[in-house]
């Protein structure tokens, strides 16, 4: 995984006080999380990971969206233009705790991949 992913516009993001973190959506419902990965990493196997990991973390339904999938060559490039804040540690700040309960097991939430160039 490359790192986090606003949108096209920069409409997915969460805010804290003090800072606003891209790629993350939270609400108490649902969480929505926009990554950009590497070509060749596995798709379907990393989203899975980053829901069940954030579905621990916040207790409610992940959503995991794959904006954008660049070449190797090109992971510098990515890395200066996005989001460098983690999503445990973007969590951290919005108040999840690990011991949130997950609800719907590892199966909540949707998977899907919307640019693959």
């Amino acid at each position: 995984m490359v790192g986090l992913h606003g949108g096209v516009f920069g409409e997915v993001a969460t805010y804290l006080p003090g800072r606003r973190v891209a790629g993350i959506r939270i609400t108490p419902e649902r969480a929505e999380v926009h990554l950009t990965l590497v070509w060749g990493e596995p798709v379907r196997a990393t989203a899975e990971i980053v829901r069940d990991v954030v579905g621990e973390l916040t207790g409610v339904p992940v959503f995991v969206t794959v904006e954008d999938v660049v070449r190797t060559t090109s992971l510098e490039t990515s890395l200066e233009t996005s989001s460098k804040t983690s999503v445990a540690g973007a969590l951290d700040g919005a108040g999840a705790t690990s011991t949130a309960p997950s609800i719907g097991g590892s199966t909540a939430g949707s998977i899907t991949a919307k640019e693959i160039s």
